[in-house]
C-alpha cells in the first residue's frame, strides 16, 4: 500500500499534529525532504513530504507575524510543484507554528503537520523510507508471482491462456492478433470485436523496424498496444485494455506476457523452419525415387503419404498468400482426415494430394480465392513418378504464367497446341460470333459467364470442381450456365455443342493471351 500522511499521523512515537487541510491526508508521499530555503521547489519533483523549521522565515514570532506575503508565496510554490504536505519543525527556530503560515496553507489545502521538538526529521524520514522499501519489495513479489503465473499458464495452455489469465490480472482486455492485424486470441471473448480497429490503428506500425509500444485512449479505456517481435520482423501485436492507467506492477505483468508471447512466437518460427526443410527433404526424396525412405520420414511425422494415385499443384506467388494456402489444405486435411503432403521448393509450394480424394478441390478453391497465386498441376501419377508429376506440373505452371491463367493443367498445355494449329482470323471471328451474347453479357457487369462456362466446359461438366476453380459455389454456377444456355440458344447437353464452345472459348483466350 502507498505511503500516506495519514498513516504517518497514527504513528504515535512520533507526536504529529494536523494544523491545516485534513482532507488531504490520504495523498501518497513520494519522499521526504528537509529544506530552509526560501524557494526548495528546483529540487522538488512532486509528491514529497517538505520538513523545514522556518529558517527560511528568520528568528522568533515577530518574523512569520510580518512575512504574511512571503508565506503566502512560498505556500503558493509548494502547491504548485505538487507536494504531498508540509511538516513544520517547532523549538528550533519558532516555538509554534507562525499563524500566516497555518492561515495559508488552508487556504491552499495544503496539509501542514506540526513535528514537535522530540521528534527528529530522520525519525519521520526512516519510517517513511522502510514504508517504502516494504511497498516495493511487496510489489516486486507480486510482479514475481504474476510473472510464474503467467509462464505456468503459457507452458499449459498456451498463447490462448496466456491471454485468458492476462485479462484476468489486468481486470480489463486482452487482444493478440497476428502480423496481419487479425485476432488469433482474445479474452473475455467479447474483446475480439476489438479487433477491426486494432487492424486499422496497426497499419501505421506494422512495417517500422523498431520494436513499438503505443498507449491510446478510446471510449474511457486505457488501451497500450506492443508489437511481438522474435526477430528483426514483427509477427504480431498485443493489445490490453484497462479501465484506468495501468498501473507500474500491470506494466511490469504485461511485460511479461510480452515477453512470454515473444518467446512463444520465437519458437514456433523455428519449429515451423525445421518442418519446413524437413518437408523439402522428404519432397527431394521422393523426386529422387527413394520411396522408402521418404515413407519412413513422413510416417513418423505426419502419418504417411497421400493414397496412390496422386497429383502434384505448383503454386507460385507471394509467400504470405503461398503460406495462407498451404494452412487452409493442412487445416481441411485434417478436419477429412485425408493425407496431404507440401513442401516449399525453389520459392513455390508443391502440394501433392490423392487424385480420388477431396484435398484437391479444397486446395483449387482456396488458390483460386487469392488473385495473387499461380498454379500448375500435373496428370494422376504414382509416387514413383513423382518426378515425371513435377515437370508436368513445372510445365503447366510455365504455360500459366505466360499467358496469365492462374491455374492450368498438363492437359491444357496439349490443347493449346492444337489449338494453335486452328487459330486463323476466320475461325477467332466465328469464335467471337458464337461467343457474343456473352461478351456483351459481361460487358456491362453483370456477372462472369465467359470464364465460367469455361471452367465448367475445362472440368468436363463436373460442377464441384469448376466451382471451386472459379471460387464460387456450385449454385453460382449452375445459375450461371442456365443463363448461358438462355443467351446463346444451345444446348450444353450435348456433346458436340459443348466441343464448340469449348474451342470458341480457348479462341478468345488465345487471342487475349496473345494481346492481338
Amino acid at each position: 500500500m502507498p505511503v500516506t500522511l495519514s498513516a504517518l499521523i497514527r504513528q504515535p512515537a512520533l507526536g504529529l499534529t494536523v494544523l491545516a487541510a485534513p482532507d488531504g491526508l490520504g495523498r501518497a508521499i513520494s519522499w521526504v525532504h528537509n529544506s530552509e530555503l526560501v524557494d526548495p521547489t528546483a529540487y522538488l519533483d512532486g509528491r514529497e513530504l517538505l520538513l523545514s523549521v522556518g529558517l527560511w522565515l528568520g528568528a522568533g514570532p515577530a518574523a512569520g507575524a510580518a512575512g504574511g506575503t512571503q508565506v503566502a508565496d512560498y505556500v503558493d510554490r509548494l502547491v504548485r510543484t505538487d507536494v504531498a504536505g508540509l511538516g513544520f519543525g517547532v523549538g528550533a527556530a519558532h516555538d509554534t507554528v507562525p499563524e500566516p503560515l497555518v492561515a495559508a496553507a488552508e487556504a491552499r489545502h495544503l496539509p501542514l503537520i506540526r513535528v514537535p521538538q522530540q521528534t527528529s526529521f530522520i525519525a519521520i524520514s526512516r519510517i517513511v523510507w522502510e514504508a517504502l522499501a516494504a511497498d516495493q519489495y511487496a510489489e516486486l513479489t507480486r510482479t514475481f508471482q504474476a510473472q510464474q503465473e503467467l509462464t505456468r499458464t503459457a507452458v499449459a495452455s498456451g498463447a490462448a491462456g496466456l491471454i485468458r489469465r492476462l485479462a484476468e490480472r489486468l481486470d480489463g482486455w486482452a487482444v493478440l492478433l497476428d502480423a496481419a492485424g487479425s485476432v488469433a486470441h482474445a479474452a473475455p471473448a467479447g474483446a475480439a470485436q476489438q479487433g477491426p480497429w486494432l487492424a486499422r490503428e496497426l497499419e501505421r506500425l506494422r512495417d517500422l523496424n523498431t520494436p513499438v509500444s503505443t498507449t491510446l485512449s478510446i471510449d474511457g479505456d486505457q488501451i497500450v498496444v506492443q508489437s511481438l517481435r522474435p526477430g528483426h520482423r514483427t509477427r504480431g501485436f498485443l493489445a490490453v485494455g484497462t479501465a484506468s492507467r495501468p498501473t507500474q506492477e500491470q506494466r511490469n505483468v504485461l511485460n511479461t506476457a510480452v515477453l512470454l508471447l515473444t518467446l512463444m512466437l520465437a519458437q514456433a518460427t523455428a519449429l515451423r523452419t525445421t518442418e519446413s526443410h524437413l518437408r523439402t527433404t522428404i519432397f527431394d526424396l521422393l523426386l529422387g525415387g527413394e520411396l522408402d525412405r521418404a515413407h519412413r520420414l513422413a510416417r513418423d511425422l505426419w502419418g504417411d503419404l497421400p493414397s496412390e494415385p496422386v497429383r502434384l499443384l505448383l503454386v507460385a506467388g507471394r509467400a504470405s498468400s503461398r503460406d495462407e494456402l498451404l494452412e487452409v489444405i493442412d487445416s481441411a486435411a485434417s478436419a477429412a482426415r485425408e493425407r496431404v503432403f507440401f513442401a516449399t521448393v525453389a520459392g513455390r509450394a508443391a502440394i501433392v494430394y490423392s487424385a480420388t480424394g477431396t484435398i484437391r478441390a479444397r486446395a483449387l478453391a482456396g488458390a483460386g480465392a487469392s488473385n495473387r497465386l499461380t498454379m500448375g498441376e500435373s496428370a494422376e501419377a504414382g509416387l514413383a513418378e513423382l518426378a515425371r508429376a513435377h515437370r508436368e506440373a513445372d510445365q503447366a505452371l510455365q504455360a500459366g504464367l505466360r499467358t496469365g491463367r492462374r491455374y492450368t493443367t498438363f492437359a491444357d498445355i496439349g490443347a493449346a497446341g492444337l489449338l494453335g494449329l486452328l487459330a486463323s482470323p476466320q475461325a477467332t471471328a466465328f469464335a467471337e460470333s458464337l461467343l457474343r451474347p456473352l461478351i456483351n453479357h459481361d460487358a456491362v457487369g453483370r456477372g462472369d459467364l465467359l470464364r465460367s462456362l469455361g471452367a465448367w466446359l475445362e472440368h468436363n461438366g463436373q460442377w464441384d470442381a469448376a466451382a471451386a476453380a472459379l471460387g464460387v459455389h456450385r449454385h453460382t454456377l449452375r445459375h450461371r450456365m442456365r443463363r448461358v444456355e438462355e443467351l446463346l440458344g444451345r444446348d450444353l447437353d450435348v456433346t458436340a455443342v459443348r466441343m464448340e464452345l469449348w474451342t470458341g472459348v480457348q479462341l478468345l483466350n488465345s487471342r487475349r493471351d496473345g494481346g492481338q
